[in-house]
């Protein structure tokens, strides 16, 4: 099992053409003048728990994300892509969009469950 720590974080909201929302990790880690900075997107959350400091959340891959609450914000650098996938996406008829934890935390407290679409980009 793969766990994941970025030292910045958000919840990146999916909605395709037909209205399916899918909710992944976009973290990212500070790199240097040689190296540069890094991203990942994650495969999908599974579980999203709230662990006083931080969250622990399971991905469709099966890999864990651990969430530092104070770390909740993108760089630069990722506002930048989140950008240039969002002008991407929109030609596809697809919409992304940050979500607050606590945002998404009261989404999922109103759905039975939510759905994770295997098929999606």
């Amino acid at each position: 099992m793969n766990t994941t720590e970025p030292a910045t974080w958000s919840i990146l909201e999916f909605t395709s053409r037909s209205g399916i929302k899918t909710y992944k990790v976009f973290g990212g880690w500070y790199g240097t003048i040689a190296y540069g900075d890094k991203w990942k997107l994650s495969t999908g959350i599974e579980t999203f728990i709230d662990r006083d400091f931080y969250f622990e959340s399971l991905q469709v891959s099966g890999g864990y994300y651990l969430l530092t609450k104070e770390r909740e914000r993108l760089s630069a650098y990722q506002m930048g892509l989140l950008q240039g996938w969002a002008t991407e996406l929109a030609e596809e008829g697809v919409k992304v969009r940050t979500v607050s934890s606590q945002d998404f935390i009261k989404q999922r407290n109103r759905l039975d469950s939510f759905h994770y679409d295997k098929n999606y980009k």
